[in-house]
């Protein structure tokens, strides 16, 4: 089973960057950005922990680093940008069960 989702994924991949998609829109993300220290402090007297973290590279490769933080049924999802972690999402009353 494992690996036929793998399997899936990559051929989805490979269609997806071989059919050269082109988005119908764009929109802009921005949040509040805080020195590192101040923001993990904030974070972790809020009880989020870290669960995930990726390396995500642009198609102009400006290259940045997603956070992911969790707390209960709560999700903040932050990126670095220059020397500043920034708030991109905030949600609450997540079902992880879906």
């Amino acid at each position: 089973m494992t690996r036929a989702l793998a399997t899936l994924i990559c051929v989805f991949c490979l269609s997806a960057k071989a059919e050269n998609l082109l988005p119908q829109s764009f929109f802009d993300m921005r949040g509040p950005c805080f020195a590192p220290e101040v923001a993990l402090n904030n974070l972790k007297e809020a009880e989020f922990d870290l669960v995930a973290s990726a390396k995500f590279v642009s198609g102009e490769n400006y290259e940045t680093d997603v956070l992911l933080f969790q707390a209960g049924d709560s999700l903040i999802i932050t990126m670095t940008h220059l020397d500043l972690l920034c708030i991109i999402v905030t949600a609450d009353n997540l079902d992880f069960g879906v």
